[in-house]
């Protein structure tokens, strides 16, 4: 069946395709890093270096995929 609800727009066949409309990361700590003992870095680092530490995270996360995160 073909159809177009719109003027000019192209339809794509997904038959026999998943689609995943996002990844969902629902327990992240933005702010830390992978290391053993993450809270013990954190309190020697300002809060500037805290936040591009956070800000380097959550660009790895997006381009990942995660679409949504929750800290």
């Amino acid at each position: 069946m073909e159809f177009s609800i719109f003027e000019n727009v192209n339809c794509i066949s997904l038959k026999e395709k998943t689609i995943m409309t996002g990844l969902i990361d629902s327990h992240v700590h933005i702010t830390m890093e992978p290391i053993a003992n993450p809270v013990s870095l954190m309190s020697k680092k300002s809060a500037s270096k805290t936040t591009l530490q956070g800000v380097a995270n959550l660009k790895k996360h997006l381009y990942s995929d995660t679409t949504f995160c929750r800290d």
